[in-house]
């Protein structure tokens, strides 16, 4: 079930196509049989009727300008814990998605630097993100991302813990579906949609997202600086300097 836990998670993500996610649910499907079959015939395979589904063209949908600013007066106005609104409103302005997010510790959050930000990377809760690589990088804090960011500067302890990443997913959506008919991965698909519309080139928007480019020339030098990063964010949210 972790598994298929995971294979979801990357299909809302947008790094995995549903049907590549059905094709390796077929694999565990097939071993499990096999394994009831011979051990436990009483059982049912929990994996007969399992299935990832995904609407439209393989993931989410972004948030428009008209949803976000639908969802900042509605978090005005709401009685969300502050560790909610400030979730929301990181992951608002930084493309991170929740898993990257509750498990950022006081080492992560660096508010004092010259560019505020925070740096996705192993810690004590987690050995990798995801696959690693591309997955740890530093992230600038602009905007309200890094008002709240202020509010949490040793991380979110709700939800720092396993299982949190799907208790704010649940805890998100139940504000977000009803505003937007999104879920909270609208936020990353935002970010990488205003970024690539800015005209930030492709490797830029990557070093954001955490996504690897293609290309062998991406394997080599530290990659961007926080300040381009910044420069990159602030232009593609219409912020000024």
């Amino acid at each position: 079930m972790e598994f298929k836990d995971r294979l979801f998670d990357m299909v809302e993500a947008g790094d995995l196509h549903a049907d590549t996610a059905n094709k390796k649910l077929i694999h565990v499907r097939t071993v499990i049989s096999k394994v009831f079959g011979a051990d436990f015939p009483e059982e049912k395979n929990p994996f007969d009727s399992v299935s990832i589904k995904v609407h439209g063209v393989g993931k989410r949908k972004p948030f428009t300008p008209d949803e976000i600013a639908k969802i900042e007066r509605h978090f005005e106005q709401s009685d969300a814990s502050d560790e909610l609104k400030a979730l929301n409103y990181i992951a608002m302005n930084t493309g991170s998605h929740q898993k990257e997010l509750v498990f950022l510790t006081k080492n992560d959050i660096n508010l004092a630097s010259p560019i505020p930000f925070i740096r996705i990377a192993d810690n004590e809760f987690r050995d990798r993100v995801k696959s690693g690589g591309a997955r740890h990088r530093d992230i600038p804090l602009i905007g309200k991302a890094l008002e709240w960011m202020k509010r949490f500067p040793e991380g979110f302890p709700t939800y720092q813990r396993s299982g949190g990443s799907d208790a704010l997913s649940a805890a998100s959506n139940k504000h977000l579906r009803p505003l937007t008919g999104k879920t909270f991965y609208g936020y990353r698909h935002r970010i990488a949609d205003v970024l690539r519309n800015s005209g930030c080139n492709d490797s830029l928007k990557d070093s954001i997202m955490g996504h690897t480019t293609p290309g062998i020339g991406s394997h080599y030098g530290e990659g961007y600086s926080l300040e381009k990063k910044r420069d990159a964010l602030m232009n593609a949210l219409g912020f000024t300097k």
